[in-house]
């Protein structure tokens, strides 16, 4: 599979005549109409690594002054074909590079139409959302009357998850999290151009499901099952949900080079100050809004992991109360974090995590090396980038070339190494670990601009790399 620099050139681009997804769709491009599209925003990830990362939202806005998107209109060359779930995708035009770039792809969820009181312009709000949101409507289903699977595998009468009433559940056996999860978006029908999934490193258990989980809420739980938010799914900016293991964080210039530019195409930045850029205006992109937090919210030194079921041999069962107890990691004793801090708790139970692949551990052992990662990671309080901002310049203007490859090209798990001063001493380097960040999420704001290019306001979430110095 290979990625295009844009999967349609254009700011705004619509698949009228096909299908939700269709992998390869013709495309509208609605700026070839001078002044339809007035703007667009941006929405995607988390905020703080800790949290669940949420499907991408966009809203783009349109003056339509002729009816061409407007349904009622049957003289509209889309009459007909303007519906909910058409395919968009939302792009940038680099002016130095002289290319363009995909920001979003997904589908219009909703035409929101807003007559002007002087009847001679709609104001059109196109809601839109991504592979996430087609993933939280899909429900599972139990077998066909015949006895047909649609989601799952054929029970397995010797392993207790599986539920024995198997005409109104739904069983998943046990397998690596990557042949999981491609499994569960083979069964929903989702085409592979909405999706990568990296290898992982665990199985996950067999489990039971009941009718009405959703596709979305079962992949999730896998992820967790390889290391709770340090492993992640996301929507990248090609509109893919894209699964990362945990080394995707420790190692991601390796992981990336073996999953190639299609499967990631990951990107270490350089960002600084005013003074950074005219040191370096070839390879610093500029900050425009930066705030930085040192506080108790991120600290954990007591963390309890368990898994929802240890291997018995061939088959399995629940840990004992002994063995669940033995799961808490703790930085305790004098001097310690909690002696400092007090008790900072944290934990992840009944976790779906089999056995470690790549660390050869049991269950007990794979999920309480969890439970060791974060207190070794988080007792300490770290600086914490809360406001990181860049704004769109003229090219010519040093800086520029790669401030607008940065500003089109930037997506959530890229690294992100800031410079910067602080008044009277102090400040981050990106040359040392404190000074460097990964992207967690992603806000842009985008308006026509009086030339070939927009103008851009972008702001970061990211997550300090020093969390992820050890790993199980």
């Amino acid at each position: 599979m290979t990625l295009p620099a844009a999967i349609a050139p254009g700011r705004v681009n619509i698949a009228f005549t096909d299908r939700t997804l269709e992998p390869n769709p013709t495309w509208t491009r609605l700026d070839d109409t001078p002044g339809l599209v007035a703007s667009y925003t941006i929405d995607r990830g988390r905020q703080y690594e800790l949290d669940r990362t949420d499907g991408g939202r966009a809203q783009v806005t349109i003056n339509d002054r002729y009816g061409l998107l407007d349904p009622t209109n049957p003289s509209s060359p889309f009459y007909g074909d303007i519906d909910p779930l058409k395919q968009i995708t939302l792009g940038r035009y680099n002016p130095v590079a002289g290319e363009w770039q995909t920001r979003f792809r997904g589908f219009v969820s909703q035409w929101n139409y807003l007559f002007h009181p002087s009847q001679q312009v709609n104001v059109l709000t196109l809601d839109c959302v991504d592979i996430f949101d087609v993933l939280n409507v899909i429900q599972l289903l139990p077998p066909k009357p015949d006895g047909t699977i649609r989601f799952g595998d054929v029970p397995d009468y010797t392993d207790p998850t599986a539920n024995t009433n198997a005409a109104a559940f739904i069983y998943y056996a046990s397998r690596n999290v990557h042949d999981q999860i491609t499994k569960l978006l083979g069964e929903c029908g989702i085409p592979d151009a909405f999706w990568f999934i990296f290898t992982g490193n665990v199985t996950v258990v067999p489990q039971t499901y009941s009718p009405g989980e959703t596709a979305l809420a079962l992949i999730q739980e896998w992820v967790d099952a390889e290391l709770p938010f340090v492993a992640n799914l996301y929507p990248d900016r090609f509109g893919r949900a894209c699964f990362h293991g945990r080394y995707a964080k420790t190692n991601p210039g390796s992981v990336a080079g073996s999953a190639g530019p299609a499967g990631w195409d990951w990107h270490e930045y350089q960002v600084g100050d005013g003074f950074q850029v005219l040191v370096n205006p070839t390879q610093v992109a500029q900050i425009r809004e930066f705030a930085f937090q040192r506080g108790y919210s991120q600290v954990v030194n007591s963390a309890l992991c368990t898994p929802l079921l240890v291997a018995a041999g061939a088959a399995w069962r629940p840990p004992t109360t002994i063995e669940l107890a033995g799961q808490l990691v703790e930085d305790a004793g004098s001097g310690s974090s909690q002696d400092l801090y007090g008790i900072r708790s944290w934990s992840a139970q009944s976790l779906l995590t089999g056995h470690g692949i790549a660390t050869g551990n049991n269950a007990l052992q794979e999920t309480k090396a969890f439970a060791q990662y974060y207190v070794d990671n988080y007792k300490t309080p770290r600086n914490r980038i809360s406001q990181l901002g860049f704004r769109s310049m003229q090219p010519g203007q040093p800086g520029a070339g790669y401030l607008w490859l940065f500003i089109t090209k930037v997506d959530i798990a890229d690294q992100i190494d800031v410079t910067i001063s602080s008044p009277g001493g102090g400040g981050f380097s990106g040359g040392g670990p404190d000074g460097k960040f990964f992207v967690e999420g992603v806000h842009e704001i985008s308006n026509p601009a009086a030339g070939a290019y927009d103008d851009v306001t972008l702001t970061l979430d990211v997550s300090p790399a020093s969390y992820y110095a050890t790993m199980p």
